[in-house]
């Protein structure tokens, strides 16, 4: 078996092991045949990362995931540690740093709940925090941690969404079994055990507004913030659908409920005075989501 093929197989034991979420164009034409996704959220992410100067950083990005981001920041010139919880998925994104002979990154399965991992790495010039604040059970003492290793963090998530939701400061739990955007009962039905385990084990994870973190960071010094919608554009009605189920849900009924409508967003927060950051669109007119590297 020439080299080759054994990277092949390498590849095909990993995604028997556990879906890949990335398609990485390698060398040679291998690929991890992993998730196509022309994702709007992505995109901007991706344009985010092109609009901060990231040549000769140190960038932290947590869960780093498959390293999809990490890989990103370290072809625009960043030194990049990624931090994730699920170790199977660090080795996927040691072996692809192995296959490009990227040496800017390295990866390590850290849990975020553990404070030990802030005094690990030392200081970073940005610390990168994409599709984690909905996913995890304790997330000020995350957004506190993040603000011990940068005086610069950039938040994505899925936050409750209407038309006051970016000014209101509110954490939610979601209710009927929900815990982030994945269902319990619905797994269940649907033969996903993947996450089921682990999700019982869990409290609910928390919905945060924009107002929130913003708050929440001001109050670590980070007063300077730069809020993004993340996907498409959401429709009139359905803004105002959720506007009116919010309003009546708190005024008036003060029951337990489910926050009708999410939103991806970006919210840059910063201890000093943000660049001008004109994200860059044209580049990812085309693209289907998968990362050549």
């Amino acid at each position: 078996m020439n080299e080759k093929e054994n990277i092949y197989e390498i590849i095909k034991q990993y995604s028997e092991k556990q879906e890949w979420m990335t398609n990485y164009i390698l060398e040679d034409g291998l690929s991890t045949q992993g998730k196509v996704n022309k994702g709007e959220k992505n995109k901007k992410k991706l344009s985010l990362i092109q609009s901060l100067n990231l040549n000769g950083k140190k960038v932290l990005d947590v869960g780093s995931a498959e390293g999809y981001f990490s890989f990103y920041m370290a072809s625009q010139g960043a030194e990049v540690v990624g931090l994730e919880l699920d170790s199977l998925r660090v080795e996927k994104s040691k072996l692809v740093a192995e296959q490009i002979s990227e040496k800017k990154v390295s990866f390590h399965s850290r849990d975020l709940s553990d404070h030990k991992w802030v005094n690990e790495f030392g200081k970073f010039d940005y610390a990168f925090c994409y599709a984690v604040l909905h996913r995890v059970t304790d997330p000020i003492n995350l957004i506190v941690s993040l603000f011990e290793v940068s005086d610069i963090v950039i938040f994505e998530w899925a936050a409750p969404y209407s038309f006051i939701s970016d000014r209101l400061s509110i954490a939610i739990h979601p209710v009927n079994g929900k815990l982030d955007t994945r269902n319990i009962s619905k797994n269940k039905q649907e033969g996903n055990s993947e996450y089921h385990g682990e999700l019982i084990k869990r409290n609910p994870y928390y919905q945060l507004s924009p107002g929130f973190v913003k708050n929440v960071s001001a109050n670590l010094g980070a007063n300077h913030t730069k809020l993004i919608h993340a996907d498409k554009k959401i429709g009139l009605l359905r803004k105002i659908k959720a506007t009116i189920i919010f309003l009546k849900n708190c005024l008036i009924s003060n029951k337990q409920f489910d926050w009708p409508l999410t939103r991806r967003v970006i919210l840059i927060a910063s201890r000093k005075p943000l660049p001008n950051i004109n994200l860059k669109k044209e580049k990812y007119a085309s693209w289907d989501g998968s990362l050549k590297i």
